[in-house]
């Protein structure tokens, strides 16, 4: 089923040229982009909310780090190589699950919902974007990407409780 999923995304993609362009640009400047926001957030919460700053340091790099032992765990192999399909570049990571990329964003939208929830909201979005971005191009299964967007909201959850 995510295999027949991942087809008909990937397939869309690939017959829209517009689409397969602008989803290559989500994938490569995603990861830019959310470091900036989280540059960001930091020196607003340090300067607006100092007691939030423990937690939104240190959530990201613990679900990070899970995130990381994860897919060296469960080591599926992306699509594209499984496939051996045409990608306009190649990732240096074989592994594709749960999803780095959307694991990053989803946790960097949800520290930024805690501090402040409209940019939050809108950087959930942009981060469901990022995902769906990168079935588009061909290096994540559908699956990767859900993984990725649970276990950062689950644990970045449970983590905020835990440590505020």
């Amino acid at each position: 089923m995510d295999e027949k999923i991942f087809f008909m995304i990937f397939n869309f993609g690939k017959h829209n040229k517009t689409l397969h362009s602008l989803a290559y640009a989500v994938a490569k400047c995603s990861g830019g982009f959310f470091t900036a926001v989280y540059i960001g957030l930091i020196v607003y919460t340090y300067i607006n909310h100092i007691s939030l700053l423990a937690p939104i340091l240190a959530i990201p790099l613990i679900v990070l780090a899970l995130n990381i032992g994860l897919r060296k765990a469960i080591k599926r192999t992306r699509p594209y190589k499984k496939h051996n399909l045409v990608l306009p570049f190649k990732t240096k990571d074989k592994y594709s699950m749960p999803s780095n990329h959307v694991a990053s964003a989803v946790i960097i939208a949800l520290m930024c919902f805690f501090v402040y929830m409209p940019l939050g909201i809108i950087m959930f979005v942009v981060s469901l974007v990022t995902g769906i971005s990168r079935i588009i191009i061909g290096v994540h299964y559908p699956l990767d990407i859900l993984s990725g967007v649970l276990i950062s909201l689950f644990l970045g959850v449970v983590l905020y409780i835990v440590i505020i």
